[in-house]
């Protein structure tokens, strides 16, 4: 989320608020890793992360002037509430799968994502995810596609 972001400050000349970001992110990584990692493992370490990054958009937002809703929250809903629901077809898919050997569990992790997979493009097109540039992308490639309603911002 923060590539782009990065590039516009150093290509508007300001490459300080990058640098504000990088400390920052740095400071959080390192205190929150150290603090959250012993009690929630990996979590902690995405949390410290996620709060680096999150400091930066609001900088980014703040300086550019730019709506956050309109550049960040009117796609990241749509994301967010694909992925939940992928992921809640992979944990009741999971729920009814019998315990085995390393082989049925390898065909069961090749289940789970393909169920992944389905429910999350099924569920970014329901939710107009989509723009017209990913469609032509998939059309190339060969992939059927519903047609957009939404243009892209």
């Amino acid at each position: 989320l923060t590539g782009g972001g990065t590039t516009m400050v150093r290509a508007a000349g300001q490459p300080r608020y990058e640098t504000y970001y990088a400390v920052l992110s740095m400071v959080l990584n390192i205190g929150l890793t150290v603090g959250l990692a012993p009690s929630f493992g990996l979590a902690g370490i995405i949390a410290a992360n996620v709060a680096g990054s999150a400091y930066f958009l609001v900088l980014f937002h703040r300086r550019f002037a730019m709506p956050w809703f309109k550049t960040m929250g009117d796609w990241l809903w749509r994301l967010l509430l694909a992925t939940l629901a992928a992921c809640l077809g992979v944990w009741i898919a999971q729920t009814v799968q019998p315990a085995g050997g390393r082989l049925i569990g390898l065909a069961f992790l090749a289940l789970d994502a393909s169920i992944y997979l389905a429910v999350f493009a099924v569920a970014l097109s329901g939710l107009d995810f989509w723009t017209d540039r990913d469609t032509a992308v998939f059309r190339r490639i060969g992939l059927k596609v519903v047609p957009v309603r939404r243009q892209p911002l």
